[in-house]
């Protein structure tokens, strides 16, 4: 999983060239240039449908349920120290 980090950009397309997938969660607050992303990534990328994911939620908790599922092996933060110690 991961959560974009403007210090390291090109950490998540790394982690895709190595064979994972990535989730990318935006702040609840601020949701559409995710969706734009996403958009742009299904329609001008050959990446196959669920090798990157976009979740939007209006629901502030489901950044923190993302991060705790024994699924997700690794997690990247941007966000306020309030967005890591929630998770």
């Amino acid at each position: 999983m991961e959560f974009s980090a403007p210090d390291q950009p090109g950490q998540g397309w790394a982690r895709l060239a190595a064979g994972n997938t990535l989730v990318l969660k935006p702040a609840p607050d601020t949701p559409w240039s995710a969706a734009v992303l996403g958009d742009l990534i299904a329609g001008h990328t050959d990446f196959p449908a669920g090798v990157i994911n976009i979740v939007t939620s209006s629901d502030h908790g489901v950044g923190a349920l993302l991060s705790k599922d024994p699924r997700v092996d690794m997690v990247s933060f941007t966000g306020s120290t309030n967005t890591v110690a929630a998770s």
